[in-house]
């Protein structure tokens, strides 16, 4: 066994443990051999907090084997007058739940909501891109949030529960809505997850896709940041009558059956319940009178413009029904002309998109306007 004297040994302990801590080493031992040169029984140094057991070495000291116990205890932190808390150890500082700041920066997002809707702008691609990026940004970023991809989610989903609520908008567009703010959150939080392990991610999110998105959220703001918007589509049916007959048949007007209406149709847009018209010359105005779903109960008022044996074409006057709010009709164009078993009759219906971002709303918008064109033909002709 190796000599060590009474000097080494305290310089060897002093050396394996920390300097800033709270707790105490006291070492034990009948150092004061006959032959040893130290006559101290016991000394006291520090050890680091994670040290609790007790030690014992056996040394030998100037050629006689003694035995040292290192013992640790924890001091007690100093009390204050009257045995209150010490002044330089405060509490931990509380932390504020999640879904405390969830709650907060949904109404934020309700806040902005509100604002494109006083700025007329509720239509543009602001309020599908633009404020699902905004609302989505500040969750991501939320203390303490596991994964920035799940809170934005939880967001989103609350805020279109507010909306639906508190009635501020129907149930048709929090459905058409819903894609856009789901798929815009779900890009953020991905990117934001990532970022917290790898920062490339952190980089590629704000060089390259907020920048689109923010650029994306500009569609529909003037007139100059948006796509065309005039739109054209065409149903044709075959029919069994002549043209003359055709042509009598819509002179009388469709038999709304609200049963037959399309399922799509249903989802919560306003349904045509009643037509009145005054037949099909020029100078005769028509009356379709739309209620239920989202919105009040309103009137399209068209006028025929210019009428023949093969052609009509009726202008809208004026639209009061909860539609305008998507599109604005512009004029229907009938052409009956004659086949082998019949006639065959074909609808053009022009309108004006007004909802942003083209890309999305353009394909939704040519769907439904189809199957309201078929459904037009179908009452109007469906019947024996």
């Amino acid at each position: 066994m190796r000599q060590l004297s009474p000097h080494a040994v305290l310089s060897q302990v002093s050396k394996a443990v920390s300097e800033d801590c709270r707790h105490s080493i006291i070492i034990i031992g009948s150092l004061a051999a006959p032959n040893s040169c130290w006559n101290a029984p016991r000394n006291t140094t520090s050890l680091p907090p994670d040290s609790s057991q007790n030690s014992k070495f056996e040394l030998e000291v100037s050629g006689n084997p003694e035995t040292v116990e290192i013992m640790t205890s924890r001091q007690t932190p100093p009390q204050g007058p009257e045995g209150t808390p010490p002044t330089g150890n405060p509490l931990p500082p509380r932390t504020i739940s999640p879904y405390v700041w969830l709650c907060l920066a949904v109404g934020i997002a309700s806040v902005l909501y509100r604002v494109l809707v006083l700025g007329q702008a509720e239509q543009s691609a602001l309020m599908f891109i633009g404020l699902p990026t905004a609302m989505a940004m500040l969750i991501a970023y939320l203390p303490r949030s596991k994964s920035a991809t799940g809170m934005i989610f939880k967001g989103i989903t609350l805020f279109l529960l507010v909306l639906g609520i508190l009635v501020i908008e129907g149930f048709i567009c929090i459905l058409m809505a819903a894609p856009l703010f789901y798929g815009v959150g779900f890009l953020i939080g991905i990117f934001a997850d990532k970022a917290r392990t790898q920062r490339e991610f952190n980089k590629r999110f704000r060089v390259v896709v907020l920048p689109v998105l923010m650029l994306m959220s500009l569609e529909g703001v003037t007139g100059l940041l948006s796509f065309p918007r005039d739109e054209s589509v065409t149903v044709t049916r075959d029919v069994s009558l002549s043209v003359e007959k055709a042509r009598e048949r819509l002179a009388q007007g469709p038999e709304f059956v609200l049963s037959s209406l399309p399922g799509f149709l249903k989802l919560g847009f306003p349904a045509p319940r009643q037509i009145h018209g005054d037949g099909l010359e020029t100078g005769d105005h028509w009356r379709i009178h739309f209620a239920g779903g989202e919105g009040k109960p309103g009137d399209l008022l068209a006028k025929v413009m210019e009428s023949d044996s093969i052609h009509i074409r009726v202008v809208k006057v004026s639209d009061t029904s909860h539609i305008a709010h998507w599109l604005d009709w512009q004029e229907a164009k009938w052409t009956i002309l004659p086949t082998a078993d019949g006639a065959r009759v074909s609808l053009t219906m022009r309108y004006r998109r007004l909802l942003d971002p083209a890309w999305y709303f353009k394909p939704i918008e040519r769907y439904g306007v189809r199957l309201a064109g078929e459904y037009f033909l179908s009452q109007t002709f469906g019947r024996p």
